[in-house]
């Protein structure tokens, strides 16, 4: 396979997930046990963050609006769902044709690992099957049966080294067009694929479903804008260079391990997928770096104002509930595939660390004033 590699982009959840939170594990009585956060005092935290108001911020609601179109465009992809794919043998490709084709890639006239279908045709979409520059152009305008050379060449920053920059040629052969044919949208449908009867009660049916999950994505909605009001009304007056450091060293580690996995090191890695040199990057990294530690100095000075808590009966069941989760059911075999259970394989703080933000994340959306 040749497609060209894409690094996902990090949002405010991603920069949660790292922030780098001491905490251990302290005794609470015999009948709860408390995981609390021990390691800054009221002192440090007073000449690194000044709290802002985070009690009663004012946040706007989204709008929840189900229309006729959010209705089709669902009954739509449930109908693609059940479509039968049918192969048909003539006619001309054009942009934005579902397609069968063979291939066999060739560098200097000798074909290349992972450049080839074998005897398995590929199925892709033209003007957007993800392959190198210029290889959809050139099945468009093929006819169905037809053979052809395309003459290509792989980006400079293709991320397979040896092919890199290379001038490489395909022979592409147009097997067939593939059309998706839709079941007919009726009653009979409805019953055969649900507990309704008609068209109109499966209509209600999904009008609620898509409201449901507009709420469910208005709550987040909320949740983000409230933390965004609760961090621009803080101000960090310090950044503890041990804490810098840290946070820098965690999400450098991360982008290695995520190089490594494409057989990169760093440098090529930034300049290939991130197109950044290695000022730019360090550059990027500080400010990153910050702004990781901008919430999590502001949500460790509300989980010791407020006396936030995370019970060990509750980090039990999130454990619980990730490896669920996760589809992980043999704990001695997870083990042993990976050389260590799956809480070590994740990681304590780690947990914690997404425990702790989400419940200081709750209480400011619960004091919020919420329009």
């Amino acid at each position: 396979m040749f497609k060209m590699k894409k690094i996902k982009v990090f949002n405010v959840i991603s920069v949660l997930m790292i922030l780098i939170l001491a905490l251990s594990l302290n005794s609470c009585g015999q009948k709860e046990k408390e995981m609390k956060v021990t390691d800054y005092t009221d002192k440090q935290l007073n000449k690194w963050v000044k709290l802002g108001k985070y009690k009663g911020v004012e946040v706007e609601k989204p709008s929840i609006e189900v229309t006729d179109e959010d209705i089709d465009m669902e009954i739509n992809g449930i109908l693609n769902s059940y479509a039968v794919k049918d192969d048909v043998m003539e006619g001309i490709a054009e942009e934005g044709d579902r397609v069968k084709i063979t291939y066999v890639g060739k560098l200097n006239g000798i074909p290349f690992e992972g450049g080839s279908t074998g005897d398995e045709p590929a199925v892709i979409t033209l003007g957007n099957s993800g392959y190198i520059p210029g290889f959809d152009k050139g099945v468009i305008g093929m006819g169905v049966g037809d053979t052809k050379v395309l003459n290509l060449q792989f980006p400079s920053n293709y991320w397979k080294e040896d092919l890199a920059g290379k001038k490489v040629t395909f022979d592409v052969t147009l097997v067939a067009k593939v059309l998706n044919k839709l079941p007919e949208f009726n009653d009979e449908f409805v019953q055969e694929h649900s507990d309704k009867k008609t068209v109109a009660e499966y209509r209600t049916m999904l009008k609620e479903e898509i409201k449901k999950n507009k709420e469910d994505l208005q709550q987040s909605e909320i949740k983000q804008l409230a933390w965004e009001k609760v961090v621009e009304n803080s101000e960090v007056k310090e950044y503890p260079d041990e804490l810098l450091k840290r946070v820098k060293d965690e999400i450098k580690d991360m982008h290695k391990k995520t190089a490594e996995q494409y057989d990169l090191s760093l440098d090529d890695w930034l300049e290939n997928n991130m197109g950044m040199t290695k000022e730019d990057y360090n550059s990027f990294l500080d400010e990153y770096s910050k702004s990781v530690i901008d919430q999590e100095l502001v949500v460790y000075a509300i989980a010791k104002k407020e006396k936030i808590k995370i019970l060990q009966k509750e980090y039990d069941q999130q454990v619980k509930d990730l490896k669920e989760e996760s589809g992980v059911t043999d704990e001695a075999k997870f083990k042993e595939e990976f050389g260590k259970s799956f809480e070590e394989y994740v990681g304590k703080d780690q947990i914690l660390r997404m425990m702790l933000m989400e419940k200081v994340i709750d209480f400011v959306v619960e004091k919020a004033d919420v329009k």
